[in-house]
Formats: C-alpha cells, structure tokens, sequence
C-alpha cells in the first residue's frame, strides 16, 4: 500500500510567484491529476469528462503534456519501422470534368470487356489437368487466393511506431511550460514501488490562451512513413564487405558430380526393367480353361 501522507506533498501543484495558493487533485476545474503508468498510458484522473480515455495514450489526451515530459526525457522511446506493411488505399479523388469521348456507351462497352475471364478460365483448366496427373496423392484440401487476384483496400507501404519507458531521472520532478502570456506548472512523482506516476498539472494552456496553438501529438501508434529527403527510408545503404571467395569453395572440387541431382535416369531405367520383366512372365504364363499354366 502507498502511504497518503508520503503522497500528499505530490498532490499538490507548486506554483511560484506572490498570491499563488496550492490546489489538490480535489480541485478538479483548475487541476488536472494523472495516474499513468511507465509507458505513458493514463490509469486513472480527477477529470470526469476524461472517464472515457481511460487505458489511452497520454499524448493523444493532452499532447502539451506529453511533449513536455518528452523534451525533458521523463519519457524517452525507442521507434520501430516496418518496411514491409500492409496499408489501406487512399481513395482516389476525381475531378468532376465532362468526359471527351468520342463514344457515347463508352462506359458499358468497357464493363463489357470480359477477355480477363478467358484468361482465368484457361489457367485453371490447365491448373486442374496438371494436378490430375497426381490425383493419386492424397493432398490436403486448402483454399488460396487466385494469382489474378488481389486484396482491392490494401497495398505495401513503410510503417513506424514508438513505445514509451522512463528515462533516467529522480523520484520527483516538477516544471513549467511556457507559452506566449501563460504559464502552466506542473509537478510528478513516482508512486512507491510501482511502475506508476502521478502527474499533478493546471489546465492546458490552449484552452486557457487564445495564442497558444495545439501541440501536436507524439508518435504512438503504428503510421504510415512519408518518404522525405531525410527520411529513414532514403538513407542509402550501409556498405559490407563481401568475402573474396564462399568459405565452402574447394580447388578440388568436381562440379560435375554435382550437376546430375534433378537427374530422372534411374527411375526410367527400373520402368523399363519392370517392363521387361513383366512381358518375360506374361509369356511364361498362359491361361487355359481358367487354369493358369507355366511354360516349361
């Protein structure tokens, strides 16, 4: 269990400066509590209207925050891309400007185009008689998209997301942002042995000024990449040395014993023998009245 008493210094803002009066987290229409945990994730806070932000990302609820504690590495991140997502397609926007053509059914005549369909149809024959040739084999029944088909909403695209943990710093912090004619304090502190932080703060300042302008908030989420000139996505490789030779190389080495592998001389040879065997036994063997007789 916590101690409140431990807490109680923590639940209150430090403003400085001559008439300035600490509030607790009790006053909730000028202080703003959070309790979030060590990935930046709010657990709980004094704001009633936030009841349903519960279990969200502290950057996508107060963003000024958020950043704050960034720049001064209460938080830090590590950012992962992945260059071999899946995204939705963007939609394509059409100008509204009167068609040209010389064809006045131009539209039907093109969803007339059925060539695509005798396509299709002659691969799968082909398809079909092939695998009928091993219709023998049991092979497990599995279903698979076709070949001339494709997921219509999705295309590959480069992705980046961060995740959150503390940086290095003390049990308690407390700070001030600025921004043109406001100030906003705020104090944190970690809750005993948890991995918990109370964060005690005034209101944001953008609902407080009409000069401030939203920060924008950080990256959490998984997001599409934009290829910039600085992006990670056009730095140019990094150069490896590749070895003079494959370790595997031998002088000695005899590449024509190697190059038989796919080789189907055996299995023809043992048909022809059975061939041969067979039509040996078939005269040896002769039927008679449904009696079966050898030959001497």
């Amino acid at each position: 269990m916590v101690d409140p008493l431990w807490l109680q210094p923590y639940l209150l803002s430090t403003p400085s400066g001559p008439g300035k009066v600490p509030l607790s987290c009790s006053e909730s229409d000028y202080i703003v509590c959070y309790l979030i945990d060590d990935g930046g994730f709010i657990i709980s806070t004094n704001q009633a209207d936030l009841s349903a932000v519960l279990g969200k990302f502290l950057g996508y609820v107060d963003s000024e925050i958020m950043a704050e504690l960034y720049d001064k590495q209460i938080y830090v991140r590590n950012e992962d891309f992945n260059f071999e997502d899946r995204c939705k397609k963007k939609e394509k926007k059409v100008s509204a400007a009167f068609r040209t053509s010389a064809i006045p059914f131009h539209s039907t005549i093109t969803a007339l185009k059925i060539g695509w369909l005798f396509d299709f149809a002659a691969w799968s024959y082909l398809k079909f008689w092939f695998l009928s040739l091993f219709s023998f084999l049991k092979l497990p029944k599995s279903e698979a998209l076709p070949e001339f088909y494709e997921l219509s909403n999705e295309t590959t695209c480069n992705t980046h997301e961060a995740q959150y943990f503390w940086g290095r710093w003390g049990r308690s912090y407390n700070g001030e942002i600025f921004c043109s004619n406001c100030t906003r304090h705020y104090s944190l502190a970690k809750v005993g042995q948890m991995n918990a932080l109370l964060l005690v703060t005034e209101k944001p300042c953008v609902t407080r000024s009409s000069t401030c302008d939203r920060v924008p908030p950080l990256l959490q989420e998984k997001e599409e990449l934009k290829e910039t000139e600085g992006s990670v996505c056009n730095r140019p490789l990094r150069y490896r040395k590749r070895p003079d030779r494959c370790f595997n190389y031998s002088e000695v080495e005899n590449n024509s014993e190697c190059g038989a592998v796919g080789s189907l001389a055996l299995p023809h040879l043992a048909l022809i023998i059975e061939l041969l065997c067979l039509m040996i036994v078939t005269k040896m063997i002769h039927v008679d009245d449904g009696n079966l007789f050898a030959q001497p």
